[in-house]
């Protein structure tokens, strides 16, 4: 095989797997990130509070679904959304 071939298919993987990295550092865990809270417990974390206490500055936080009976407290710049109008947050104690 050709010298001149075998290394620019070396350098054409290197640059691909290079760029594989920087896509996967970019999108991990940073802020940014994206947080589901599920009614029923199984998103990201169990509760909406829990979800804001793991949180980066820059996140989002989707709430699926449900009745969330939480006092929250917001101690930092993150989003919270609700995935539809079907996802409340009920603060009243009841």
């Amino acid at each position: 095989m050709n010298d001149k071939k075998v290394l620019q298919g070396l350098f054409i993987t290197s640059v691909l797997i290079v760029a594989a990295l920087s896509i996967t550092f970019a999108t991990a865990d940073g802020p940014g990130s994206t947080i589901h809270v599920y009614a029923d417990g199984s998103g990201d974390y169990p509760t909406i509070q829990s979800a804001i206490e793991n949180a980066s500055d820059g996140d989002t936080i989707i709430i699926g679904d449900g009745i969330y009976h939480e006092n929250l407290i917001v101690n930092k710049s993150v989003s919270i959304v609700g995935e539809s109008r079907n996802a409340v947050i009920d603060s009243s104690g009841d």
